[in-house]
Formats: C-alpha cells, sequence, structure tokens
C-alpha cells in the first residue's frame, strides 16, 4: 500500500508539474552563444491592406569560417487596426521572412563584404510552428494580437552566399542560395488549427498546437 501511495503521489505531482509549465506564457530562449535581434517588417496583403510584423530572431557570428546563423523564433503583429497575420499562407510569409532577414542582415550579426567575397549566411525559418493570441502593450488590456512561435523542433534550412556589388549606386545585394535541407526528427500534426480554436474568441487568450508548415521545394 505505501508503494503504491508513494506513486500516486509522484504521479500527481508530474502531472501538476506539466501544467505548471504548459499554463506559462512562452518566452524566447536563444542558444548559448547567440544574440536576440527583431526587425520591423512590412508585409502587403494587397495594394491596399498590409501587415506590419516584428520578427525575433536568434543570430551568432562565427567569425572563423565567416559564418552567420539566424534563427527565427516569433513573428509577432504588431497592425494598429486589427488582425492580420492569419490571412497570409503559412509558407509565404516563412519564405518571405527568410528573404527579409537575409536582406538586412548586415544590421544584424555581420558586416557584408564586396563581391566577389562573402559571407555564408544559414537562415533557420521554423516548419513547426504554434499560434498564441495575447494581450500586447501599448494597446491597451482589450487588445489582443496574434504571435507565431517557433515549436523548436524542426527547421527549414537555408545556406546563402551574400555580398555586395558596389559598381551599383546603391551597392547591390548579392545571394546565392548554395544548399537548403530540412533539419529535425520530430513529426509534427499537419493538421492546421482553426484561428480562433472551437470555443475561443479573438478577445482571450489562447495558444494552438504546433503545426506543419512545407519547406520551399
Amino acid at each position: 500500500m505505501k508503494t503504491k501511495f508513494s506513486f500516486f503521489i509522484i504521479a500527481l505531482v508530474a502531472i501538476i508539474s506539466s501544467l505548471t509549465v504548459l499554463g506559462q506564457e512562452p518566452t524566447i530562449e536563444c542558444p548559448d552563444g547567440y544574440t536576440l535581434k527583431e526587425a520591423f517588417l512590412r508585409y502587403w496583403i494587397d495594394e491596399q491592406n498590409f501587415c506590419d510584423i516584428t520578427v525575433y530572431y536568434c543570430c551568432k557570428w562565427d567569425e572563423a569560417n565567416n559564418q552567420a546563423t539566424f534563427e527565427i523564433e516569433l513573428m509577432e503583429e504588431t497592425t494598429v487596426d486589427g488582425h492580420c497575420m492569419d490571412y497570409i499562407d503559412d509558407q509565404t510569409l516563412n519564405i518571405w521572412v527568410r528573404d527579409q532577414i537575409t536582406t538586412i542582415a548586415d544590421l544584424a550579426c555581420n558586416p557584408i563584404p564586396p563581391d566577389p567575397d562573402y559571407v555564408i549566411e544559414v537562415i533557420k525559418i521554423p516548419s513547426c510552428m504554434y499560434w498564441e493570441n495575447k494581450q500586447v502593450p501599448p494597446y491597451g488590456e482589450d487588445v489582443y494580437r496574434l504571435r507565431k512561435w517557433s515549436c523548436n523542433t524542426n527547421w527549414c534550412v537555408y545556406v546563402y552566399h551574400i555580398s555586395y556589388d558596389y559598381r551599383y549606386n546603391p551597392p547591390k545585394l548579392i545571394r546565392t542560395l548554395v544548399n537548403s535541407y530540412e533539419e529535425g526528427t520530430y513529426i509534427c500534426p499537419t493538421t492546421k488549427p482553426e484561428i480562433p480554436p472551437p470555443g475561443k474568441t479573438m478577445d482571450e487568450y489562447w495558444i494552438t498546437d504546433c503545426f506543419k508548415i512545407p519547406c520551399e521545394e
């Protein structure tokens, strides 16, 4: 009886601990040696409508190998007058963010040399993500904004050679894709969650399960 009771207590503590972790709001934790950065971007949905998005990413400059690595962690909509990020196709948004981060890389973790010298840039875009609907200051207590988080399990990895051609004015960014592959072994669910989830509204806090976003072929 004592053994069964001890097992029950251990199991109960484990369940409570897991619920506590699940109840916590997600935070960004960069890997060792990486620096947290942010980029303020504007995605044009059509000729009249846009979506302002802040992208948070971790980056690391490896001087010995002349390589910068970028891991996208969070995309947060910051458009003042309503939700917009859920109107953008998931894969389209990922590819766009990848290209935007590549073009501003010299303002982030490393300088870009003139052509034909180049910097190796490794861009890691999450292929497994989840949605969070959260109150985001400074909009006020009743204003919620969508945030799209990496599940930190699977990645679409793109390797570029980056340089500038100074024969142009302003200098032209030269970006050459030299490799791409998928990283991670977690089987991310392919079912895209409903926004908002059943029984929820856009005016309350919630998060969804992780879901798969295909890499660009």
